[in-house]
């Protein structure tokens, strides 16, 4: 008796957890209606049945002629077919389901083109190419004709180290270039600044 008084909430979660399954199984059998008058079951419409096999049988002849077009096959105007399921006229009076309204005929695909676009303008590009191969040869030929001189830039020399050595170094540093040379070879192969 001491062991429910000390754990009272574990017994109070079990008691309401079996009174919740009791009282939920309890409301499902009052709810759950017989066979017979489950909805749905009475009224069947067949007119969506009707619309419904009508749009199946149209995809189905629309991927037929798709497949048939790639395949090159000619694609001919089909009725239904003989492994369409078909409803007799008797059983249509008697399921209610109306007559199908007749299929107006549908037109022919248009003809084919008698060449390929691709193949047409992949020879057009052709005919361009080599009309610019023409025209850059006669190009490389008139500039083979007249020939250009190339002007050459003067460029300063540098001397070689023999003739630095056979002249006075203060000379050389009165050429500005040669002195703007001197003060970076100073400062990269110098000292660094932070230890001087």
């Amino acid at each position: 008796m001491n062991w429910i008084f000390d754990n009272i909430q574990l017994v109070i979660i079990v008691g309401s957890t079996i009174a919740w399954w009791l009282t939920q199984r309890k409301q499902g059998d009052e709810e759950t209606p017989p066979p017979a008058d489950r909805p749905g079951r009475e009224k069947i419409d067949f007119e969506q049945l009707e619309r419904n096999r009508q749009l199946r049988e149209e995809i189905r002849r629309k991927r037929e002629e798709r497949r048939d077009r790639e395949s090159g096959r000619e694609v001919t105007a089909a009725g239904p077919e003989e492994g369409t399921e078909q409803i007799p006229p008797m059983l249509r009076e008697l399921m209610g389901i109306p007559d199908p309204s007749p299929r107006p005929p549908k037109p022919a695909p248009p003809p084919l083109p008698p060449t390929n676009p691709v193949v047409s303008r992949q020879q057009r590009m052709e005919q361009e190419m080599a009309e610019l191969n023409k025209k850059r040869r006669a190009a490389d030929a008139m500039a083979a004709k007249v020939k250009v001189p190339v002007v050459s830039s003067r460029r300063y020399r540098r001397p070689s180290s023999d003739s630095l050595s056979d002249r006075d170094f203060l000379a050389t540093l009165r050429d500005p270039r040669q002195a703007r040379r001197a003060v970076v070879l100073r400062e990269i192969l110098g000292k660094p600044v932070a230890l001087r």
